[in-house]
């Protein structure tokens, strides 16, 4: 029981970074209006959000995979509560939210065997779903009724509550040796003296970190590797759906049609979650092999649809759902592979995993709209696929 309430608050820290990306779509083109800007100007916001997401976490999972993860839960959540208050600081959100979710993997190492990773990794991604449940419908109400304003505020009051949550209900689950002062005069100086005592015993210091965050990328030269980067990537290169300009959407609807995204995923997540007690880590990677041909049949029937301008039940209903539900089943069964091969370094790797991939598919919201200018709204589908 322990273990699924931190597992619970642990997953609710990252659905903060799924609703601060997606509160704020619905009122998109009603913030461009206001403040008179363009698509590319507008877009820039979502880049800057992804840019700071994916550099940011790296030395805090580190540090997490050394230091603790209660501190680096704190730490995140409360650089997220400041930029919420001070109202649109995208850059210090992306930073302070983006943490949780390879911190999050560091957690699942601390508390589960490998055979029981896939059902906790597969679950815990319901913070996520949740994120992206609540945002878009939230973010349209408050939009409508007090301005879209007021959606910082609403993200200030959910991340305010999750610290406490963080405070009072996760411990600290990393299991650290005991240093040399801890042990003190109950071992003999000789042993503490020996190499083996040494690399068990001694804290490495801050710098020391950093240099081993910059070793850490060498695992991108591991083929598997450079395979689960290019699928995630990939999932994360949707199209923009431009929904209110080709079907004239009001706030509301836009945050409504994406709970059909949600749904969707909850149950691609629960199915991810059923590869419960495999023998080898690397079978979970067909999961993603199925997800990822899934996902590219959502982005092709959606990216055409909305080029023709099929009605739009037709279009969400049938892209989304499996859009959502293909999303799920690419995402899930990696992540946890990699916590399963890194045990020792789950967060930090996964970190440098969401880095590269968030620095990839960050470009999109900038170049999409250009060519879509051009060549319509199906000329997205071949860059997802």
């Amino acid at each position: 029981m322990k273990n699924v309430i931190i597992m619970s608050v642990a997953s609710l820290a990252t659905s903060l970074y799924v609703l601060e990306a997606s509160i704020y779509m619905p009122a998109f083109v009603a913030i461009q209006e206001d403040l008179k800007t363009d698509d590319v100007m507008m877009n820039l916001t979502v880049t800057v959000y992804s840019l700071s997401s994916a550099v940011a976490p790296i030395l805090r999972a580190s540090f997490s995979d050394c230091y603790g993860r209660r501190p680096i839960y704190l730490l995140s959540n409360l650089l997220c509560f400041v930029a919420a208050i001070l109202i649109w600081l995208r850059l210090l959100q992306g930073a302070g939210t983006s943490a949780s979710f390879s911190v999050l993997a560091g957690t699942i190492s601390d508390l589960y065997p490998i055979e029981q990773r896939g059902r906790a990794g597969g679950y815990s991604s319901f913070g996520t779903v949740l994120g992206a449940v609540v945002g878009p419908g939230v973010g349209g109400i408050i939009a409508s009724i007090w301005g879209w304003r007021h959606i910082s505020s609403a993200t200030a009051l959910v991340t305010g509550v999750e610290i406490v949550l963080i405070y009072f209900l996760i411990p600290e689950t990393l299991h650290r040796p005991p240093t040399k002062d801890q042990i003190g005069a109950r071992t003999p100086t000789s042993a503490l003296k020996s190499p083996a005592a040494r690399s068990i015993l001694v804290v490495p210091t801050v710098l020391e970190r950093i240099l081993h965050v910059a070793q850490s990328f060498k695992v991108l030269r591991y083929p598997f590797i450079l395979t689960i980067l290019f699928s995630f990537t990939a999932s994360f290169m949707g199209i923009q759906s431009n929904q209110s300009r080709v079907y004239n959407l009001d706030t509301n609807s836009l945050g409504l049609w994406a709970l059909v995204f949600a749904v969707s995923n909850v149950f691609g997540s629960i199915l991810s979650a059923s590869k419960h007690g495999v023998p080898w880590p690397e079978d979970r990677l067909y999961q993603t092999a199925y997800g990822q041909v899934i996902y590219a049949a959502g982005l092709l029937s959606i990216g055409w649809m909305f080029n023709f301008a099929v009605d739009y039940r037709v279009a969400n209903s049938v892209g989304f759902i499996i859009l959502g539900f293909g999303g799920a089943m690419s995402l899930n069964p990696p992540g946890t592979y990699i916590i399963d091969i890194f045990p020792a370094d789950a967060a930090m790797v996964s970190s440098i995993i969401y880095m590269v991939r968030n620095l990839l598919a960050s470009y999109t919201p900038v170049v999409v709209p250009l060519i879509e200018d051009k060549a319509g709204l199906a000329c997205n589908t071949p860059l997802g696929l």
